[in-house]
């Protein structure tokens, strides 16, 4: 009887110290309201957020419109400094989602954002390139959300280094793009779809998004028609090498904010 007292004595010692250590690091915008789950409170939308992150009003390096019901995304594109990467590698992204009440999507520097900070507790996604020419992985990033502190690559010269590759010995080269008819295309046209295909599959993984996984191909393919799949092949007949890259969001492709 005795243990038994004890243990129950523990245990309510226990919950209370739970309930309090929920209350104290609860974090500061679950306390907000953010109907958009973006991290950012509905008084501050539909104004400015200007950066740096505290910088005095005559010290700011950019100020970037929040829109209500949007969800605002912050993205530092860092490129190298021989970049490959074409002149919009995140359209996949901004045609499909900018300024639709889905995402509003910001493309900043990296002296806008030092450390990744745009408010407590919202960080800018960094996605870098990484002009690496030796096989591997195309892209790579961590999957996390705004919320936190991460970063993805995409690996430019690999996706160059592919195509050609793939068309080297070509009599004609096609491209169809998602359910279109393929049509005909250089092989610099096809990277720099690629590119911007890798570029929106690991910006999707920072904002959470986890493909289906398929024990086939290495737990990481999802069904043909998802932006996430990676879904990038090419059919070679006769000399004809046909790609078949994915180029629009599927209604599965839901991105989390938090």
């Amino acid at each position: 009887m005795e243990k038994i007292k004890k243990i129950k004595s523990k245990f309510r010692i226990l919950l209370l110290m739970f309930i309090f250590m929920s209350i104290v690091l609860i974090p500061r915008y679950a306390l907000a309201l953010d109907a958009d789950n973006d991290g950012i409170p509905d008084d501050m939308e539909g104004s400015k957020i200007c950066l740096p992150f505290g910088a005095e009003p005559n010290s700011t390096l950019g100020c970037h419109d929040t829109i209500p019901g949007s969800a605002d995304v912050f993205v530092i594109l860092e490129k190298a400094e021989q970049s490959l990467l074409p002149d919009d590698p995140l359209s996949l992204i901004s045609d499909e989602m900018k300024g639709n009440p889905f995402i509003n999507l910001h493309i900043i520097t990296k002296e806008e954002a030092p450390d990744q900070v745009i408010m407590d507790p919202v960080y800018a996604l960094l996605l870098k390139e990484n002009t690496t020419p030796t096989d591997g992985a195309v892209g790579i990033s961590t999957i996390g959300t705004p919320a936190y502190k991460i970063y993805g690559y995409v690996y430019t010269q690999r996706i160059i280094d592919d195509v050609w590759n793939a068309c080297a010995n070509a009599s004609e080269i096609l491209l169809a793009l998602g359910s279109a008819e393929p049509v005909q295309a250089t092989p610099n046209e096809i990277a720099e779809i690629y590119m911007k295909n890798v570029a929106a599959h690991e910006t999707f993984h920072m904002l959470g998004r986890v493909v289906p996984a398929n024990k086939k191909v290495g737990e990481h393919y999802a069904q043909q028609g998802y932006i996430m799949d990676h879904h990038m092949y090419y059919k070679e007949k006769k000399g004809k090498v046909t790609w078949y890259i994915t180029d629009a969001w599927a209604d599965a492709d839901v991105p989390r904010f938090r």
